[in-house]
Formats: C-alpha cells, structure tokens, sequence
C-alpha cells in the first residue's frame, strides 16, 4: 500500500517542487518520483494505467541508471547511488532473491501544485529485479564507497551524458536490459481537470 495518495500533497507541507524526477532505492523498496509541470490528463493515465517499460544500466563506475517510459513517451534516466541518500534510508538489498520480483512505487506529482496525479505499483521481472539488487548491493562495497564524493559523483554522470546524450542512447549501452511492466489497471489516477 502507497504512503502516496492521489489528491493530496506528495508531502505535507510543500505545495510546489523543482520539475524532475528521482529513483531511489531502499532494501528492497524502490519508488520512481515524477514532477512534472503541465501535467495532461493523459500523461495521468499513461503513468497510471499505461504501458510502461523500464530499462537498468549499471555502469563502469558503479552507478545505476534507472531508464522509463510509460505509452509512446520519450525515455527518460534517474541516476541513483545510495550515497546520496541519507543514511536512515541505505539499506542494502538481499544479496539472493531466488524468484522474488521487486516492487516499483512510481508516484506522478504536479510539480506546480505538489499534488499526487497518479500513483503506481508495478512488480518488476525476475532477472531485472536481480539485476536492481546486484547493482545497487555493490555499491556498498570499499571500492565503490572509496571512490565515493558528490563532487566525483556529478563529474562521472557528466561523463556518461556526454557519451550517451540521450536517455535512449543509454538503452546501447553494454549490459542495459529492459523490464515491461504490466498494463493492467494497477494504479490510481485523479479523474478530470484537463
């Protein structure tokens, strides 16, 4: 069950947000924040109801690239690392899943207004969820940690932009998969208004 409901604040409080999105990753626990501004009624039910395909890149680095769409919109790309985080909220993922499929929160927020347009949950495939975990454990090893500032951080997704410009230009990188999530109508939307 959501923390997230359609209709209210994302978070109390706050009435407007930067325009962006964020993935993040705790335990087994993972949520796709998405703060748009114009948000349509049908990028409402896209994100809610629509097709939705997500894709995972770990890089040479160390980083995980969490890529999505949702219908026939553009790819898009959150770069994640659990060093950004604070530290209440790293918890490492099992290290073995066996068939276990992780779930995806993804949570479509007016960032104009700071309400919840659409909430989501997907459970992602087998081999992408292991995938998710591996990367993401390993991020919790000396030398990822070693290698670990934001400054260093920022200056490696710097350099994996200007290689790969695109969010769909990451999708050609060595090791990337792709996970469909499921169409059924698993989410709520907010009715109306556009």
């Amino acid at each position: 069950m959501s923390e997230h409901v359609v209709g209210s604040l994302y978070e109390p409080g706050y009435e407007s947000w930067d325009a962006g999105c964020f993935f993040e990753m705790t335990g087994e626990k993972c949520t796709l924040g998405l703060f748009w501004l114009d948000v349509t009624d049908k990028d409402v039910e896209n994100v809610a109801h629509g097709e939705g395909t997500f894709g995972l890149w770990y890089s040479n680095d160390g980083d995980v690239y969490f890529l999505f769409r949702f219908g026939q919109d553009p790819w898009a790309d959150s770069v994640f690392s659990v060093w950004q985080m604070p530290e209440e909220k790293r918890i490492r993922p099992a290290k073995s899943l066996g068939r276990h499929r992780v779930g995806l929160e993804v949570v479509l927020v007016d960032a104009e207004t700071g309400i919840v347009r659409a909430v989501r949950q997907a459970l992602l495939s087998v081999s992408f969820s292991r995938k998710l975990c591996n990367s993401v454990a390993r991020q919790y090893s000396d030398r990822y940690i070693a290698s670990w500032s934001e400054e260093d951080f920022q200056e490696r997704c710097r350099k994996v932009y200007r290689e790969y410009p695109e969010p769909s230009d990451i999708l050609r990188a060595p090791g990337c998969i792709l996970c469909q999530a499921s169409s059924s109508r698993n989410g709520d939307a907010e009715d109306g208004g556009d």
